[in-house]
């Protein structure tokens, strides 16, 4: 029983440390807290881009219970959702609910 008991314990200490209960999300890393709602530009060369007059692209990925994450949050997905081919601007957005929930979402700008 002690072994079992061993066993579950490490299992439990390698899921908590690996995936997306780490929280390593490149190339920003929102801030991490038990209920989180973030929205923040991706890059920092955004003064004189007029984003109202751009397409916008989304994309996003979601992790559930730290057991499983799927979708594609990348910023080349987001540009060809929206059929943009230069990327002026990108935002992110990231959803915590309690680590039972979690989504990233990349939007972009662009022509």
């Amino acid at each position: 029983m002690k072994k079992v008991l061993s066993f579950i314990f490490v299992a439990i200490v390698v899921f908590t440390l690996s995936g997306c209960s780490l929280g390593v999300i490149a190339p920003f890393r929102p801030p991490v807290a038990s209920c989180t709602m973030v929205k923040a530009p991706l890059d920092i060369n955004f003064n004189k881009t007029e984003v109202a007059k751009l397409r916008k692209g989304e994309s996003s990925s979601v992790c559930v219970l730290g057991l499983v994450a799927f979708g594609d949050s990348s910023a080349m997905t987001a540009a060809r959702n929206a059929h943009i081919s230069v990327i002026e601007h990108a935002d992110y957005s990231y959803v915590n609910l309690f680590w039972v929930y979690q989504k990233t979402k990349v939007i972009v700008y662009g022509k």
